[in-house]
């Protein structure tokens, strides 16, 4: 069967320019995958009522979403079109762009970034934006003259309250669309249990032709068939809860759809945290450092070398340029770690040494250092606390890792051998990430009364003090006896 024939709810005998996937490709010269020709032929007729999930990069936004709002405005006049997402990064940084693109071809409209489209006909226009308020969709009706369409981008994070907020709207046309995330809310369920009330359409990786045979083998090989980022990414599929796992699925897929108002540090000395997971020795692990800025997180390295000194000296020139001071930056020296941490330290580099197999700080609840920064961490996620780097990676090693149980009743990880012998590779970037998310040491609790080792915090301090000029026990606002 010819992928692009109509099928039954379409309208009579309306020319490809009058359809929204003849306009996709006769005005806007989109070369459309076969799936995604479907979804818009089926958006042409009144009363339209659209599911579409797909893969991952899957031009579900740039292409789909974008050529119905185009094709919606120049085929009715009185019409308008509303759209929201999840997230409204989703809008800014795809949606507007992939809209802007086409400016030239329609001269008489303005294209506004706020984001807004208007055509030179009053009150034909499109407006998008990201809300969990359901009041935003009052006012917004159709008419028989004035048709209304109503997108929804990456609906898996939009509540239920604002699917029943556009219900009474009652469009003319929706279309929900997203990439799949965890199995629960509206466009699950317009996928499973009210299938009925929607025209549902799947597109997989392998129903889009720029992704490779190869590059999808390596992602199975990777994270296994089962794994839930492998199956949303690639196969369009829901995720399930993944068993013991430390990282709630949901809670995670929350913050990265709708993570919280960025908040740079103030106290540059407080606020500004940086930890460096050494992988030296031929193991294959990565050495990442993750630096958090207030509540933003990023992987600023990421690398693998068996050097000892280009790896120092990898580690040292991101250290120079985010600014950092030794005392900002922790660095696990279990293993080959501690070779790398000696090195640094003979380099004028004396970072605060941890080992995450060592006693928690501020629990007795948790089994040990790396028990604490995970599960810590995981409350922050749950809390939406934190800005993680959209790494896909980094999200995979932080659903692979599992509690397990503790003969004293204490909250523990499976260790990095455990993970092995299931085929996980070691989540560096995800422990990197967990340490960079826990508080910078306070200097003011050392004490002086011994230099101490390479890398203590008395150590830290003196060097401190070394390079603001301060005197030994004349720190201002302490008193060192």
């Amino acid at each position: 069967m010819n992928m692009k024939q109509p099928y039954e709810a379409n309208i009579g005998d309306s020319d490809l320019y009058g359809c929204p996937a003849g306009f996709a490709e006769s005005v806007l010269g989109m070369d459309l995958y076969p799936v995604q020709y479907d979804v818009l032929r089926a958006l042409e007729a009144p009363g339209a009522c659209i599911s579409f999930r797909s893969c991952n990069e899957g031009g579900k936004t740039k292409r789909v979403i974008c050529a119905a709002i185009l094709w919606h405005l120049t085929m009715f006049p009185k019409g308008h079109v509303i759209s929201t997402s999840g997230s409204f990064r989703q809008i800014k940084d795809q949606l507007l762009p992939a809209l802007h693109a086409y400016a030239n071809r329609f001269p008489k409209w303005s294209f506004l970034h706020t984001p807004r489209i208007e055509t030179e006909t009053i009150n034909c226009f499109w407006e998008g934006f990201s809300t969990n308020d359901a009041g935003k969709f009052e006012g917004h009706h159709a008419d028989a003259d004035a048709p209304l369409m109503i997108i929804v981008d990456e609906a898996k994070t939009v509540k239920d309250d604002i699917f029943e907020a556009i219900e009474r709207c009652k469009p003319t046309r929706l279309l929900i669309a997203s990439s799949p995330g965890y199995a629960e809310g509206e466009f699950y369920r317009s996928q499973t249990t009210r299938a009925k009330f929607y025209r549902r359409f799947v597109q997989r990786a392998t129903d889009c032709p720029h992704w490779k045979t190869a590059d999808i083998a390596k992602l199975r090989d990777k994270w296994g068939e089962s794994h839930p980022l492998y199956k949303s990414m690639v196969m369009a599929e829901f995720m399930e809860s993944v068993v013991d796992a430390v990282i709630n699925l949901k809670a995670l897929e929350d913050l990265m759809a709708n993570p919280p108002v960025e908040q740079r540090a103030r106290n540059t000395a407080t606020e500004r945290k940086a930890f460096c997971d050494f992988a030296w020795g031929g193991d294959g692990d990565e050495n990442v450092l993750a630096y958090r800025d207030g509540n933003v997180v990023t992987l600023e390295e990421t690398f693998r070398a068996d050097n000892l000194h280009a790896i120092c000296g990898r580690f040292i020139a991101a250290f120079t340029r985010l600014g950092l001071k030794p005392h900002q930056i922790d660095g696990d020296e279990g293993g080959g770690g501690k070779l790398i941490c000696d090195q640094l330290a003979a380099m004028g580099w004396r970072i605060n040494r941890v080992n995450n197999g060592a006693a928690s700080r501020v629990s007795d609840h948790y089994a040990n250092l790396a028990a604490e920064m995970w599960f810590e961490g995981a409350q922050k996620i749950a809390r939406r606390e934190i800005i993680l780097p959209d790494d896909d990676d980094l999200r995979a090693q932080m659903l692979d890792r599992k509690r397990v149980p503790n003969a004293r009743g204490k909250l523990a990880l499976e260790n990095k051998s455990e993970m092995r012998k299931r085929g996980v590779e070691s989540p560096d970037r995800a422990d990197a990430v967990f340490g960079a998310m826990t508080s910078v040491r306070r200097l003011e609790s050392v004490s002086l009364g011994s230099h101490g080792p390479a890398g203590s915090f008395a150590q830290q301090l003196r060097d401190w003090c070394d390079s603001q000029d301060v005197a030994e026990g004349m720190m201002p606002g302490s008193y060192f006896g």
